[in-house]
């Protein structure tokens, strides 16, 4: 697969995991580890209605552009609408790494903005993202559990919003 870039703008960011913590959860009744340890990487909800979403520098309207990820090979974990008549619920889990690559990450608050490092960038699992405009790229392709060629989704490019509390200012020092 070609070098692709998929942009989002004010992006719905869910289960945190920068700091790379190996997390457990109970899967069928029996615990399971859902993310090995040193792995940094957040979901991001696809969906055009709540977000504003490009796609190789093409506006995309689809509001099943979620199902054509996963068509490209993109790991998508579709969840069924909660209520009735709701439609499907699209997550694409990305991948955060300064290994072979250093991302261009910013946290954001109020009208200042801090680069951030392997070091810093686990200050995100804790914080209240407000919002997020994040620019996402895919990697090399590799063979699945289910033995299907997917993509690894990287992030590249991310501005994390987050609220800044009523103090911040009065403290905000030059440094």
């Amino acid at each position: 697969m070609s070098r692709n870039l998929l942009e989002i703008e004010n992006a719905q960011i869910m289960f945190k995991n920068f700091s790379g913590q190996e997390k457990q959860a109970m899967v069928n009744g029996r615990m399971k580890i859902v993310n090995e340890a040193g792995k940094r990487n957040f979901n991001v909800l696809i969906d055009p209605e709540k977000s504003t979403i490009y796609w190789n520098g093409e506006l995309v309207t689809n509001p099943d552009f979620g199902q054509e990820l996963a068509n490209l090979g993109f790991n998508i974990i579709l969840r069924p609408g909660k209520e009735e008549g709701e439609g499907p619920q699209y997550r694409l889990p990305v991948h955060v790494g300064f290994d072979n690559f250093v991302p261009d990450l910013y946290l954001v608050t109020g009208n200042k903005k801090v680069k951030l490092d392997a070091e810093s960038i686990d200050c995100l699992d804790n914080a209240d993202i407000i919002t997020a405009d994040i620019s996402i790229n895919n990697g090399r392709s590799y063979v699945g559990n289910d033995g299907k060629e997917k993509v690894k989704a990287w992030c590249n490019i991310g501005y994390f919003t987050i609220e800044q509390n009523r103090f911040a200012s009065k403290y905000d020092f030059a440094e």
